[in-house]
C-alpha cells in the first residue's frame, strides 16, 4: 500500500477547469445547487446502493470465514483461502473493467452474481463451490462500485463532486450491517448471520431489476468529460 500512496503521488493530475456560470442546457445554474442534490430522489437511491455494495466488504469475509469453518467444518486454512480467492475475484473483475475499450455492464447481472456467490457461500457443500462463490462476490462488488461510480459522475452533469459526496454521506448506513451481524452471531449462530448477508444481497438485486435493460458503459470517456463541463 505504501508503495502505491508512492506510485499515485508521482503521477501528474489534470489542472482545475473552471466551471461555467450555465448547465449544460444553457440556463443559469441555481444557487442552492446543494440543495437540489439533496432533494434528487436518484441522489438517495445510488446512495442506498453504494451501501448494500459496502455490505459485501472485508467484514463478510470476515463472517464468511468463521461460518464456514464453524458451522461447515472448514479448516482455518482453507476457509481463509476461500476469502483470498474473494479478493482475487474483485482484482480480476477490476483488471478487465480497466482494459477493455469499453465495458458494458447490466447492474442486474451483477446483481445476479452477487446472489448466487453469497447462496453458493452459504450452501457450500464443498470447499470448491465455496470459493468459487467468494470469487463472483468479489467481482460482483468491484463491477457493482465501477458501474455505481460511472453513474455517480454523469447522473448531475456539472455536479460530480457534489452528488458524489451525498452518494458516500448515505452510503455510510452500511457501518450498522456488521453490528446487527454480529449481534446476530452472537444470538443465533454464524449461521443467521450469513443469512442476513444473502437477505440483503436479494434486496441488492430487486433494487436493480428495473435496471436489467440498461447498459452501464465503462471507461466511456465522452460521459466523464460531458459531466465536468
Amino acid at each position: 500500500m505504501a508503495g502505491y500512496g508512492l506510485l499515485l503521488a508521482s503521477q501528474p493530475l489534470p489542472a482545475p477547469t473552471r466551471r461555467p456560470d450555465v448547465t449544460p442546457d444553457g440556463d443559469p445554474r441555481p444557487r442552492h445547487e446543494v440543495a437540489a442534490v439533496l432533494c434528487d430522489r436518484r441522489v438517495f437511491r445510488l446512495g442506498l446502493l453504494a451501501a448494500l455494495v459496502d455490505v459485501f466488504d472485508e467484514p463478510f469475509l470476515a463472517f464468511a470465514i468463521a461460518y464456514l469453518v464453524t458451522a461447515r467444518g472448514q479448516p482455518a486454512g482453507i476457509a481463509a483461502l476461500t476469502a483470498g480467492v474473494g479478493l482475487a475475484g474483485g482484482v480480476a473483475a477490476a483488471a478487465w473493467a480497466s482494459r477493455v475499450e469499453r465495458a458494458e455492464i447490466t447492474p442486474s447481472t451483477v446483481a445476479a452474481v452477487l446472489v448466487g456467490g453469497v447462496a453458493a457461500i452459504v450452501a457450500a457443500p464443498h470447499p470448491v463451490v465455496a470459493a468459487l462463490g467468494a470469487a463472483g462476490v468479489g467481482a460482483a462488488v468491484n463491477l457493482a462500485w465501477i458501474s455505481l461510480e460511472t453513474r455517480v459522475l454523469t447522473l448531475r452533469p456539472g455536479q460530480a463532486g457534489t452528488t458524489s459526496a451525498m452518494v458516500s454521506a448515505v452510503a455510510q448506513l452500511a457501518v450498522l450491517v456488521p453490528l446487527v451481524a454480529g449481534v446476530l452471531a452472537d444470538g443465533a449462530g454464524v449461521s443467521t448471520a450469513l443469512l442476513l448477508y444473502l437477505a440483503l444481497a436479494l434486496v441488492f438485486a430487486m433494487l436493480n431489476w428495473r435496471d436489467r435493460g440498461t447498459r452501464i458503459r465503462v471507461a466511456d470517456e465522452e460521459a466523464l468529460r460531458s459531466s465536468r463541463r
